[in-house]
């Protein structure tokens, strides 16, 4: 499994990221974290998003592919 946090200034921008991420099958980890604070007399906000890739459904299913290809060569060698 692969873990990733996004971060973005504006909710729109974290959306934005957010969604190209889980095009590309990526998962939501919980939900999304704001932190504000004052730098140079003004408000700053951070949106985070966790995210994971697990990567091991995809090993699974090939692991299922191999073992049928063998079953089925098993079955052609012994008749």
């Amino acid at each position: 499994m692969t873990y990733k946090i996004l971060e973005a200034l504006t909710p729109y921008e974290l959306e934005n990221m957010v969604n190209k991420q889980l095009m590309s099958g990526w998962k939501l980890s919980g939900g999304i974290t704001i932190c504000s604070y004052i730098g140079n007399n003004k408000v700053i906000t951070h949106y985070a998003q966790s995210m994971y890739n697990d990567n091991m459904s995809k090993n699974i299913q090939n692991e299922e592919d191999r073992r049928k290809e063998l079953k089925n060569q098993f079955k052609k060698f012994n008749g």
